[in-house]
């Protein structure tokens, strides 16, 4: 539907009655005038008559129509600056041009006393300064970058208020020193699924070196994450198992997307020296070439970690280091009474 043309003659006849007809120039109170007379939408109104917003619209509009005494309330100072809903500058439009806002002032002040009673850099952290982006900042009071202690990355998001080390970015602080392909144990995400560190425990049980809380390092930028962290890791062969169907609603697996970005990751993780082995169901979309695969619905993690082991040696890689030094171990306790229950 094409927009309706307005006459700016019009326009100004109505914006003229609005300000005879009441002392509350709100935009609020337009959209009710505009109820009762069919004047359009602040937004309409503003593009028209030539501003950037309402509010400062509305008291050069009133100054103009010769509108005197009365004490408005605006998001937007005459200084430019956005104060809070509870803070909004007031005045009248003889004080506006002059450029004088009392919460301005008040900030500039409380800044000021904050900058005498507040150290430099150089006086409060003197080890930071061969971490600064630009050595002039040792001398400032407020806010400064900084650059990775570890890497030389900049601007790392970092302050020795927060943080007592070094400055650290957030690659080096889940990574270590380790170089893409190694792995290195998870530090957040999302929480484990019950599934993933049953099978990991099975695995366990079975002489397989499993580990449903280590991730691999993957080049700087070729990822979302600088860890990718599959669903189980094999450490001693290299392979990252993922189930795809351990989450039983909006498994993002199922779609087109999910099965992009499944492919993403098995490529990444292939340049890096691992192999990604999937347990999927065979409603779920698959890509060329790919991906490996076990095809199974059962959830039984015993079952599953058996699966993957013969698997493995279908494909020459023996995962299994021996007897298993996993007996007693609480967590296999834990699955023997769950697969009992089951």
């Amino acid at each position: 539907m094409p927009r309706p043309e307005y006459d700016i003659g019009k326009l100004t006849r109505l914006f003229g009655e609005f300000l005879e007809t009441t002392s509350d120039l709100s935009e609020q109170a337009w959209c009710d005038f505009g109820k009762r007379t069919g004047a359009p939408a602040s937004g309409t109104l503003v593009k028209h008559l030539g501003d950037s917003n309402y509010s400062t619209f509305i008291v050069d509009a009133a100054r103009t129509h010769g509108v005197r005494g009365r004490v408005y309330a605006w998001p937007i100072c005459p200084q430019g600056a956005r104060h809070p809903r509870a803070d909004y500058w007031t005045g009248t439009p003889e004080e506006y041009p002059l450029g004088h806002c009392l919460l301005c002032e008040r900030s500039r002040e409380r800044l000021a006393a904050w900058k005498e009673r507040s150290p430099t850099i150089a006086a409060a952290y003197p080890e930071l300064i061969p971490f600064l982006v630009r050595e002039a900042d040792s001398r400032i009071h407020g806010y400064v970058e900084f650059r990775c202690s570890s890497c030389g990355a900049s601007p790392v998001q970092y302050s020795p208020k927060w943080f007592p080390s070094l400055p650290v970015c957030r690659r080096c602080r889940a990574t270590g020193p380790a170089t893409p392909g190694q792995a290195v144990e998870r530090r957040g995400g999302g929480a484990k699924v019950k599934l993933e560190e049953e099978i990991a425990v099975a695995l366990r049980g079975a002489g397989v070196n499993a580990s449903a809380d280590h991730g691999i390092v993957v080049p700087r930028g070729s990822y979302v994450a600088d860890v990718v962290v599959p669903d189980v890791a094999l450490l001693d062969v290299r392979v990252a198992v993922e189930v795809d169907y351990g989450r039983p609603r909006h498994n993002r697996h199922e779609t087109r997307e999910g099965a992009e970005d499944d492919r993403q990751r098995d490529a990444l993780l292939t340049a890096v020296g691992w192999r990604t082995l999937r347990l999927r169901t065979p409603e779920m979309p698959t890509w060329d070439g790919g991906p490996w695969q076990i095809t199974e619905k059962t959830r039984s993690p015993r079952k599953l970690a058996d699966l993957i082991i013969a698997e493995l040696r279908g494909a020459g890689i023996d995962a299994v280091r021996g007897p298993s030094d996993a007996h007693g171990e609480p967590d296999l306790e834990q699955l023997d009474e769950a697969e009992s229950r089951r």
